[in-house]
């Protein structure tokens, strides 16, 4: 029976549509993970291309830290967003430090999801001229913890 199913979608196959080679703007902003459990949930690996490309695009406004591993060995990442090319406010007070941990409990798919949408919320506000994010990247540190999982696994199941 395996077979059967096995030859018929390899005949089924060549009739689907590939996707075009160009991108659909709409698929650059996407969530880059997995559905799981009804939920989009980002991988480690995800998260760690996600980052560090943040961080070879835009060096000027951040910085990428490693504050350690999980259980497994896997990288934490915090996200530093700032504008770099000062140390202090304009009036030369330091900078407001802003700590964002979104992946606390690892099921719980909101939190990580609000703070990779805010530190992208940031960075493109920066590439697009955005006065409300140049202001906050001027005066502020945001440091953001996008996924921490307890035990270092892509998907935490054992609060499920």
């Amino acid at each position: 029976m395996r077979v059967a199913i096995g030859l018929i979608l390899c005949m089924l196959l060549p009739t689907v549509p590939l996707s075009s080679a160009q991108s659909d703007s709409n698929e650059e902003e996407a969530w880059p993970g997995d559905p799981v459990d009804g939920h989009v949930h980002m991988t480690w690996a995800a998260l760690t291309l996600e980052v560090n490309g943040w961080a070879d695009d835009y060096p000027e406004i951040v910085d990428l830290s490693d504050v350690g591993n999980s259980e497994l060995g896997k990288t934490l990442w915090v996200v530093r967003l700032s504008n770099w090319s000062s140390e202090t406010k304009a009036d030369g007070s330091p900078k407001e430090v802003v700590y964002i941990d979104g992946g606390h409990h690892g099921n719980e798919y909101l939190g990580t999801a609000l703070a990779w949408l805010s530190a992208k919320w940031y960075i493109n506000g920066w590439a697009e001229g955005d006065q409300e994010a140049i202001d906050v990247l001027e005066n502020t540190e945001l440091h953001i913890l996008i996924m921490l999982n307890p035990d270092g696994n892509d998907i935490d199941t054992r609060w499920n």
